[in-house]
């Protein structure tokens, strides 16, 4: 019975495309799998994010040694052709951001497209769709292999089973892959995406949605290059064949922190959009459980599930489906937030175009902080014992804490009262449990959020907010497209500066929000250093 039930699933899904025979192609690809030499920096020795020369714990992922390979390996790829003839490469045009990702396949729910499929390289590989669309050729269990030189229709069906469901925006995506070998083939290159709109919400005669005007579609892995089919070939190219003794750096070096296959901001160019625009941003997680991912967007906001976010959290496999309204001109960073994936360049950045419309606030108020950042001698275990647990454990032999160092000098910021900096803000009940954390900020939409800063350090640190509106002197972050703001990227021992950041609409609760929605702020002059240190 539970049998004839799934056949009976499956019918009335095929139902609309088996009533007055077959159905008709929507579009058509010509697609092919081949072989090419890919530079995860675009051939350059400079960090686009800075426009410095690589330090030398970058250089790890991108420099050519006798040890390392660098930032040029052999990869297959998917690739566009304007006929069956596979003579002429398609133009990627809007889709040039794509990298090393294999061409869009989209349709409309209740379409079909078709895609012609050749294998130009020298070992088996597919191309297969996620279940919930059909496929004629590869169904939902099987993996049929595409041998060398051979050539395969697929024919794909878009049901209702694939397309956004009520409620969701009106388009989605999913991935294509070569499940041959999935592992070595994702790491190889073979991975793509499909984009499925829902019926009613595409342009006339396209599979674009009506109510997006331009899409970025991004992929955030660890490319592991020590897993890809072609390692021993890029052996035999860069290091004469011979696998280095340092397997511990050979194996780092491999470990390419990438988006969409580039490093260091090599996409930031191809990332652009004009004031105003609705831009949808598609983003898949492909690779291991070191794929643990926070994309995360300065100067403007995105939508989430109906939530407004400037950062959300991945795993492997997942997709997520993220909806901005371009309202901050400039060039902003885009990058994953863990802090060992930033410096092994997983980051990039786009650029809004237009002119500026800086937010007035006649809604709201100006709301003052004043904020220094200090050297704080932290105890994280001041009783000298385990809350958790009712002995003092530091007295047994066997303890995990007996040689636990307990006092660290640490940077923290704290809240003073006024702009003479002498009189730190009281303490409350609902305070203490803030811990390390600096102090909290508050306020309505509308309002204009204004900190006074003040660095006692001896090192030059910033705040960076998320989630708020902020031109870039009050961005807090130095990058390429910073340098002459740097007063408020790196505020310098001894200075001052006062951030203003404005609390557009976008940066309140969504819809599925709660009535209050938490953003962080931090030190973003060296990030990870600071943000370990305690700002």
């Amino acid at each position: 019975m539970q049998e004839l039930k799934v056949l009976l699933a499956a019918a009335v899904l095929l139902l609309p495309f088996l009533q007055g025979g077959e159905a008709k192609i929507a579009r058509t690809y010509y697609i092919q799998a081949e072989k090419i030499l890919w530079n995860y920096t675009a051939g350059t020795d400079i960090n686009a994010c800075q426009n410095t020369e690589y330090t030398e714990e970058e250089n790890v992922f991108v420099k050519h040694t006798e040890g390392t390979i660098g930032s040029s390996f052999y990869k297959a790829v998917y690739r566009e052709y304007t006929d069956n003839t596979f003579q002429t490469r398609k133009v990627r045009n809007e889709w040039a951001h794509l990298g090393i990702l294999g061409p869009v396949i989209r349709g409309v729910e209740g379409e079909q497209v078709k895609i012609v499929f050749r294998n130009k390289l020298d070992f088996d590989v597919n191309l297969r769709c996620n279940s919930a669309i059909v496929s004629s050729v590869d169904p939902p269990g099987s993996n049929i292999p595409v041998t060398p030189n051979s050539v395969t229709n697929y024919v794909w069906t878009f049901t209702s089973a694939s397309a956004p469901a009520a409620g969701d925006d009106s388009s989605t995506m999913y991935v294509y892959r070569s499940f041959i070998d999935s592992t070595a083939h994702d790491y190889s290159g073979l991975v793509g995406p499909i984009l499925v709109t829902k019926a009613g919400k595409a342009r006339s005669g396209s599979a674009v949605p009506t109510d997006v005007d331009r899409e970025f579609v991004q992929m955030f892995s660890v490319i592991n290059e020590g897993a890809s089919v072609f390692l021993q070939d890029n052996i035999d190219k860069y290091l004469n064949g011979t696998t280095p003794s340092d397997a511990d750096t050979f194996d780092e070096s491999n470990l390419k922190h990438a988006i969409n296959g580039l490093l260091y901001c090599y996409q930031s160019n191809l990332l652009t959009m004009r004031i105003g625009e609705r831009v949808r941003w598609y983003v898949m997680d492909i690779g291991s459980e070191v794929d643990l991912h926070t994309p995360h967007w300065h100067g403007n906001v995105v939508t989430v599930r109906k939530q407004n976010r400037d950062e959300f959290k991945m795993e492997p496999g997942s997709v997520v489906v993220a909806n901005m309204k371009a309202d901050s001109v400039g060039t902003w960073l885009f990058h994953c937030h863990v802090n060992d994936h930033i410096s092994a360049g997983m980051i990039t950045s786009f650029t809004v175009t237009g002119a500026s419309k800086t937010p007035t606030t006649t809604r709201g108020t100006t709301v003052n902080y004043y904020i220094a950042a200090e050297e704080v001698m932290w105890n994280f275990l001041p009783d000298g014992k385990s809350s958790c647990l009712s002995a003092q454990v530091l007295d047994e032999p066997a303890s995990p804490f007996e040689n636990l160092t307990q006092t660290y000098k640490k940077a923290l910021y704290i809240c003073y009262t006024d702009s003479s900096f002498t009189r730190k803000c009281p303490g409350t009940a609902a305070t203490e449990h803030l811990g390390m954390l600096g102090p909290v900020l508050r306020a309505n939409v509308g309002d204009t959020i204004q900190v006074n800063f003040y660095n006692k350090l001896t090192h030059p640190v910033s705040l960076h907010p998320h989630g708020v509106f902020y031109n870039k002197t009050s961005e807090g972050a130095p990058y390429f497209d910073n340098r002459a703001s740097m007063a408020g990227s790196a505020v310098e021992p001894g200075q001052k500066h006062t951030y203003r950041w404005f609390v557009r609409d976008e940066a309140g609760p969504g819809p599925h929000d709660g009535n209050t929605i938490l953003w962080m702020y931090h030190s973003h002059t060296d990030e990870i250093a600071d943000t370990n240190a305690g700002v």
